[in-house]
């Protein structure tokens, strides 16, 4: 049995889907593209999700961008 490995899906609490650095708005677009290109679509949405109430730019447009760039 492994240990800790294979739990993709497992129910995340909010908590784990901060940005790379919650330091600005550049860091939600970074964890949006790197969640997309890691396929973990739960998580860009996740993400897409808070940086449009924080009012981060292009934040949808980033997710778009990903997606379509991994077509």
């Amino acid at each position: 049995m492994a240990s800790g490995h294979g739990h993709q899906d497992t129910a995340y609490s909010a908590t784990e889907y901060q940005p790379v650095r919650d330091s600005g708005n550049i860091d939600y677009l970074d964890s949006i593209q790197i969640s997309v290109e890691q396929g973990d679509m739960d998580k860009a949405i996740t993400l897409l999700k808070e940086a449009e109430k924080r009012g981060v730019p292009n934040a949808r447009e980033t997710f778009i961008n990903a997606v379509e760039s991994i077509k």
